[in-house]
């Protein structure tokens, strides 16, 4: 929800600017205006079915949750380096979660179900199993979300991968994270991976790249 209207709006950033009895008035892009219109769909589709006080708790969620990153992080990705540089940052951080999720799977039990009762909540991390195989969730509570963070991942990689000089390190992250989205055991991450790595390599002009 955050990255990619940034994104969209570091590489497609509409900028007009004119002069009113106001003074100068600035349209920074049609990013913004996006993502304002799904924050308001998304608070007026559930208000008829809620308190009030639930809208509002709600709004301050949305707020904090996605309208504060989404602005640190629009306004200061303003090149292609720095939007690279999030990308890969956030490459590195769902790297250190492959090799828990491969854990999860061979002890076939969950490292951050402690949670549960150290939060005094239940079922925050429920074991799911595709076969006899626990589906590996780490720390994201389900193993479709802990999918799509690999599928996301993938596709940042293959923007950002150009940028590293070592060829073993190149292939090493490659494979760690293609392992890492398999570790979900999830059919929908393995899709949306799969027609993201499609779709950059058809932008991009062959599979040279990969």
């Amino acid at each position: 929800t955050v990255l990619l209207p940034t994104i969209f709006r570091a590489n497609f950033v509409v900028k007009r600017s004119w002069k009113s009895s106001k003074g100068e008035f600035t349209v920074t892009g049609i990013a913004d205006i996006a993502l304002v219109s799904y924050i308001a769909i998304v608070i007026v589709n559930g208000a008829p079915f809620e308190a009030y006080t639930n809208t509002i708790r709600r709004m301050l969620f949305i707020a904090i949750e996605i309208g504060i990153p989404y602005y640190v992080i629009s306004r200061s990705c303003i090149d292609s380096t720095r939007v690279k540089d999030v990308l890969g940052s956030y490459v590195s951080a769902t790297l250190i979660l492959v090799p828990l999720a491969f854990a999860e799977i061979f002890l076939s039990s969950m490292l951050y179900s402690g949670f549960d009762t150290n939060f005094g909540s239940e079922y925050i991390f429920y074991p799911l199993y595709r076969g006899d195989l626990l589906r590996a969730q780490v720390s994201t509570g389900q193993p479709i979300v802990f999918g799509f963070c690999m599928a996301i991942a993938v596709c940042a990689w293959l923007a950002v991968r150009d940028s590293i000089e070592s060829t073993n390190l190149r292939r090493f992250v490659s494979i760690a994270l293609i392992f890492g989205l398999f570790a979900s055991l999830s059919r929908g991450p393995w899709l949306g991976g799969l027609l993201g790595a499609l779709i950059f390599i058809g932008l991009e002009g062959g599979a040279s790249r990969i």
